[in-house]
């Protein structure tokens, strides 16, 4: 998984920097978001790692599983339904999404909610610091993260 996997358009990216640590997405010369990676423990005990894409308007461009060690297989769920569960954050907003967690149903996959959980939560959290610490759009992703 490369970062131009999670955040399409770009033609750059820039080093690694900051807690959490992201690298900028450029577009030309101007910085289109920021690619991140998240390790969170799963249901196995071991990091489920992902890869993912956040643009300055605090939307999910793209989410990738670059490691994980859930024991999915065991009980039947294919690898598959856990990629397309991390793909789908994409195109999701972390501020509308916060604001929906306590209002709707959690996103799960049926038989591993824990790791669904766990991912959701990793990425929101990761996401929401980068939102907090980084340059953001006139729109100011900044002050609305700020605001929930």
């Amino acid at each position: 998984v490369k970062p131009a996997d999670v955040f399409a358009g770009a033609d750059r990216f820039g080093p690694v920097e900051g807690t959490p640590p992201a690298m900028a997405a450029y577009r030309g010369d101007a910085v289109a978001g920021y690619v991140f990676e998240t390790s969170d423990i799963g249901y196995s005990g071991k990091p489920i790692r992902i890869l993912a894409g956040l643009d300055k308007d605090g939307t999910i461009t793209g989410a990738k599983v670059i490691e994980h060690h859930e024991p999915i297989l065991l009980i039947g769920i294919s690898p598959d339904k856990l990629f397309d569960f991390v793909a789908r954050h994409a195109g999701r907003n972390i501020i509308e999404m916060s604001r929906e967690a306590a209002s709707k149903e959690v996103d799960v996959i049926s038989g591993a909610t824990v790791t669904a959980v766990v991912i959701t939560d990793g990425l929101m959290r990761t996401a929401m610091a980068i939102a907090l610490r980084v340059p953001t759009s006139t729109t100011s992703c900044r002050a609305r993260v700020t605001a929930v």
